[in-house]
């Protein structure tokens, strides 16, 4: 059970506090900002003399300050890394095992319609896929997702209109990248490879409808634009760099760690019930934070069965990692509709540059 407490002030950046969290009373932003640095590992550089002030609007500004603060005021590494901090006693045995069960059966029907929507669109018999063959596919899966997936969810762990519609917002693009990247390595990416003798590179993803985005080649991408050579290369030489960012991030390491369906699915819970985000109310934090370890647990029960109580640890680990990369190749791609967005580029109406920006 969680006990509300008084209203305090965060350590860090002086924002509101309502509790502990790792150790130390920090407000949400804070504590969710050291969880992603311990887990993901990263090295902060220091550029700055170590002495910055740190406020609610100024706290993003220097990340070596601001994780320095958090370990002087007592937020502790081990808690983050532990499995201690949550509780799962308003689920039972039978509701923790049910949602990777679920999950299975509602990506089966996800990929029903998929063969049924998709299979009914007269796209080019081309490998490339085309700006406007992916806007168009990414729409519509879109949808599909919101109907199998999301609507899962909802249901699983009620909260209110509001912070449902902020859980969807926040969990749509980390989730096609984890799924396309899953595809990308999977069955449909081995049949695809022989039906046209190609070798997937490390930047290249496959789409719903089997067609390729390939972020080394993005000329095929832009090509059917009705335009002049000059926007295109303009386009293609501002928006690489995001491209084979959030490529990279994806399909190097889930060709190292190889997910199967299960470890993708329950990731993609976890991203569903994340907590941190902006806007979101502290009773929505705290259903995500029961949902997210009901799935930790889930996690480490299938991989205890998968590679045995001695084995598992090391790959939960690196399931876990993958999170990382989905998340900073999410960046990349809201970053990258941004400076569309500003400059104008082709391409700005993209289906997921608009859900960077709700």
């Amino acid at each position: 059970m969680t006990r509300k407490a008084t209203i305090q002030t965060c350590q860090v950046c002086g924002d509101i506090s309502r509790t502990t969290h790792f150790g130390a009373v920090s407000c949400r932003a804070c504590a969710e900002f050291f969880r992603r640095k311990v887990v993901s590992n990263e090295k902060l550089v220091k550029r700055c003399s170590g002495k910055c002030q740190l406020n609610r609007r100024s706290r993003k500004t220097c990340k070596s300050c601001r994780f320095e603060r958090c370990l002087e005021i007592g937020m502790l590494k081990t808690v983050v890394t532990s499995n201690t901090t949550l509780q799962t006693d308003d689920f039972s045995t039978e509701e923790r095992n049910s949602t990777l069960i679920e999950l299975q059966n509602r990506y089966r029907q996800l990929e029903d319609d998929r063969k049924r929507v998709f299979g009914r669109q007269s796209y080019k018999q081309s490998r490339y896929s085309s700006y406007d063959e992916t806007g168009e596919v990414i729409a519509k899966d879109m949808e599909l997702i919101s109907k199998h997936i999301i609507s899962y969810f909802k249901t699983r762990q009620s909260v209110d209109e509001c912070q449902e519609h902020i859980l969807a917002d926040n969990f749509v693009i980390p989730f096609i990248l984890l799924e396309t990247s899953f595809r990308s390595i999977g069955e449909i990416s081995t049949l695809y490879c022989s039906k046209y003798q190609i070798d997937l590179g490390v930047q290249s993803l496959i789409l719903p409808t089997g067609s390729v985005v390939d972020a080394a080649q993005l000329d095929k991408f832009y090509l059917d634009w009705e335009c002049d050579e000059q926007p295109q290369r303009n386009t293609i030489l501002m928006l690489q760099p995001y491209w084979t960012t959030s490529f990279r991030l994806l399909k190097e390491p889930m060709n190292r760690i190889k997910l199967d369906l299960a470890e993708t699915l329950l990731l993609s819970a976890l991203i569903y019930w994340d907590f941190g985000i902006v806007n979101q109310s502290e009773e929505c934090i705290e259903k995500c934070l029961q949902m997210r370890n009901v799935i930790n647990w889930e996690l480490v029960n299938y991989e205890k069965f998968k590679y045995g109580i001695e084995d598992h640890s090391l790959r939960i680990m690196e399931v876990m990692s993958y999170l990382q990369g989905v998340q900073k190749a999410s960046t990349a791609i809201k970053d990258g509709g941004h400076v569309a967005k500003i400059y104008n580029l082709k391409g700005k109406e993209s289906p997921l540059y608009g859900i960077a920006d709700d």
